[in-house]
C-alpha cells in the first residue's frame, strides 16, 4: 500500500477517499478510525463517533467501517442483513487506511 501513497500526496488521497465515500450510493456511508474520527462521510455531520458503532448498528447504518488498530478487516454493508468481506488489510499508519478504504470501495466484495 506503500507504493502509492508514496506518488500521490496523503490530501490527494482522501479527496479521492471523499468523492469515492460520496458515489459509494448509501444515504449513510463513512470512513472512520478506530477511535471514532470521520475519515470521509455521507450523510453525517459529526466529525467523530462516539462510542463507535456496534456490527448490528452497522447493519442498519453506516456502509463502511475501517479500523485503523493491525490487520483489520473492511466491511461494506449492503441493503440486506449481510456483511460482505471486502478485503483484509495490514493497516498502521492514516494512509494505510485511507489507501484500504479506497482499496474497498473500487473492488468488488469477494
Amino acid at each position: 500500500m506503500s507504493d502509492l501513497s508514496q506518488s500521490v500526496p496523503n490530501d490527494v488521497l482522501e479527496m479521492w477517499l471523499a468523492a469515492l465515500v460520496e458515489d459509494a450510493g448509501a444515504k449513510a456511508a463513512f470512513v472512520s478510525t478506530w477511535d471514532g474520527e470521520i475519515l470521509a462521510s455521507r450523510g453525517q455531520s459529526e466529525q467523530r463517533i462516539h462510542p463507535l458503532p456496534t456490527p448490528q448498528q452497522m447493519l442498519t447504518g453506516p456502509k463502511i467501517f475501517v479500523s485503523e488498530s493491525g490487520t483489520e478487516r473492511i466491511v461494506v454493508a449492503p441493503a440486506g442483513p449481510d456483511l460482505l468481506l471486502v478485503g483484509t488489510f495490514d493497516i498502521k499508519t492514516r494512509e494505510d487506511l485511507i489507501l484500504a478504504a479506497i482499496a474497498a470501495l473500487t473492488r468488488p466484495a469477494r
